[in-house]
């Protein structure tokens, strides 16, 4: 057979075969002469019940520790549960944040591949306001009282052919207007 490892003894057996062999000497028969050998290690070793208070101070040791092991693991796991609700909480808001992230980047992206205005249409306007302050620096005849609608469809001929008639006058060269605008 292979080389078989005996095991060890626990110190608990050889403490019960101590017990035991104790018991047995000190029951001996009276009538056997005490050896003085045998007297002194009488006196010291442990009787039964020096044995059963330490087996009892053991026992009080045990669930004393027992009952502290119990109280730190709860408290262990009270925090534990502690940390898991906190890690929870960040994970929802760091969740949120992703989502309210990722919708503005969205809107950014749509933002740039759809601006607003348009290249052509800044251009217009800026052409629009150029001619609004042209009209502001110029010398301008304003002329009113005349009703909604006189001028028709053109708004530039209907000075020319009415001016000459209020004015009862007669312009060899013809009347020179540049523009001609309609109020509001």
């Amino acid at each position: 057979m292979p080389n078989m490892k005996k095991p060890k003894k626990n110190v608990v057996d050889a403490t019960q075969q101590h017990l035991v062999l104790k018991a047995n000497a000190s029951s001996k028969p009276a009538n056997v002469s005490p050896d003085i050998s045998v007297l002194d290690s009488a006196a010291t070793e442990p009787t039964n019940t020096a044995i059963l208070e330490l087996l009892q101070k053991l026992s009080e040791d045990r669930t004393k520790h027992l009952t502290d092991l119990q109280k730190e693991l709860s408290e262990t796991r009270r925090a534990v549960v502690a940390v898991e609700e906190k890690l929870a909480d960040v994970f929802t808001r760091m969740t949120s944040a992703e989502a309210r992230l990722d919708m503005l980047e969205d809107t950014e992206d749509q933002r740039r591949n759809s601006p607003p205005a348009l290249a052509s249409e800044v251009e217009m306007l800026k052409a629009k306001l150029v001619e609004y302050e042209d009209r502001d620096r110029q010398v301008n005849l304003r002329i009113y009282g005349f009703p909604e609608h006189s001028e028709e469809k053109d708004a530039l001929s209907f000075p020319k052919t009415t001016l000459p008639d209020i004015l009862q006058a007669d312009f060899p060269g013809g009347l020179d207007l540049e523009r001609a605008f309609t109020g509001l």
